[in-house]
């Protein structure tokens, strides 16, 4: 099938053909099938062109001819580029192109099988995830025996210190996640976060008061807010396209895996009081191999990219996606560094009429998901079985762990 496409200039009126010799979408270019949206050709020398093709348009994102040409081609179509106008770049407002989106046209690559693998890096980056939810659950079975050593079982206003220090380290570091990655890199900051995670764990197991104990819960909570911005944001970045939504689908699995974990190491508690110390101790092990596994994994090409250390940035490509594309792939992160040149955004930019009506909806889905009650679940059901009268409260507990992974 073929589509013709009307250039259009005040006064004049030109036309560019793609004709299609397996009837697939835009593919590479375009991306998968999609609806009419504005698409703007800038001729050299001439004004604006403009032409229908799919969604709105926001951006202009330049994209040398040659790119595309060979794009396209790679994509089954025959390409009739109109030389007679002196074309020599072709802006395509393809939605809006942000900072954020970058990562999308690593996998928009000429022809060429990936060599590479990501799975690896990511499942390493995803230790921090698993961290998380580890540290979301280990107080559920040993809150009981922790407050027993260390005299605080009647003080029940402790005992919920010592469960929600967590949750406000998780604040702060959920704050300052985005801004160390942006300095540091991705792989330099889960390293560091790894300090505060395995410190965390390992005061909280030595701790001979409360003090220690909030101070450790404390320092695990800043640990894992900062792993909820990077484990995610890395994930994307070095994930291509036709996985990219899976992959990142796995950081909330390794959640329900972390909290399934420490619901499950509560099991010997009940032959062995002292054995909370253990569970603390526990996450110390996933910190040191997170720190030591990020030493090893390639930073994001696209961090690289933006830093100016380009030969790096081939380099990481290469590792992930295999040498056979790094050459288009590059070429992809020079065209989307071109499009993406909005001014720095701020906080206050979130509540303007452009942008309020996505924050809300996002927003209030994390509020709901909260007012549902999860967290008291994660938090206190072995508390709750025992009260009702169920004997195996914590195999009651790793029950329902095990049902928020499945």
């Amino acid at each position: 099938m073929s589509s013709c496409f009307g250039l259009r200039s005040d006064p004049a009126i030109m036309e560019t053909e793609l004709t299609s010799n397996r009837g697939r979408s835009f593919g590479i270019i375009f991306g998968s099938t999609v609806k009419p949206r504005p698409l703007r050709f800038q001729p050299s020398g001439l004004g604006p062109w403009s032409l229908l093709f799919s969604r709105s348009q926001v951006r202009i994102l330049p994209v040398p001819l040659p790119v595309l040409s060979q794009s396209i081609q790679s994509e089954g179509f025959k390409w009739a580029p109109p030389a007679a106008i002196g074309v020599s770049r072709i802006s395509l407002s393809l939605g809006r192109i942000l900072d954020e989106d970058v990562e999308d046209l690593i996998s928009n690559k000429a022809p060429g099988r990936l060599s590479g693998t990501v799975f690896p890096y990511v499942g390493v980056a995803c230790l921090g995830a698993f961290l998380f939810g580890y540290h979301l659950g280990v107080v559920n079975g040993a809150l009981e025996y922790l407050a027993k050593d260390l005299g605080i079982a009647q003080n029940t206003v402790l005992q919920g210190w010592i469960v929600s220090m967590l949750l406000a380290g998780a604040t702060v570091g959920s704050f300052t996640g985005g801004a160390l990655a942006d300095k540091f890199g991705r792989t330099r900051t889960f390293q560091l976060d790894a300090i505060p995670l395995a410190i965390g764990g390992f005061l909280c197991a030595t701790a001979q008061s409360v003090q220690t104990m909030i101070i450790g819960r404390s320092l695990a909570g800043i640990g894992i807010g900062v792993a909820s911005a990077i484990v995610p944001l890395y994930i994307s970045e070095i994930s291509p396209t036709e996985i990219r939504g899976a992959l990142g689908s796995v950081n909330q699995l390794f959640i329900c895996i972390g909290i399934l974990a420490a619901l499950v190491a509560g099991l010997p508690l009940e032959g062995n009081p002292t054995w909370w110390r253990t569970m603390f101790g526990i996450a110390v092990v996933p910190s040191i191999l997170l720190a030591l596994g990020m030493a090893i994994s390639p930073e994001s090409p696209r961090w690289l990219y933006q830093q100016g250390k380009i030969s790096e940035a081939e380099k990481a490509i290469k590792t992930l996606y295999g040498k056979e594309i790094a050459g288009s792939v590059m070429q992809d992160l020079a065209a989307a560094s071109q499009g993406s040149s909005e001014s720095e955004a701020g906080w206050f930019q979130l509540f303007s009429r452009r942008y309020w009506k996505v924050v809300s909806v996002g927003a209030a889905l994390f509020l709901f998901q909260q007012l549902a009650g999860i967290n008291a679940v994660v938090y206190y059901s072995t508390s709750v079985f025992r009260s009702a009268g169920i004997a195996s409260d914590v195999a009651a507990s790793a029950l329902v762990g095990a049902s928020n992974v499945f």
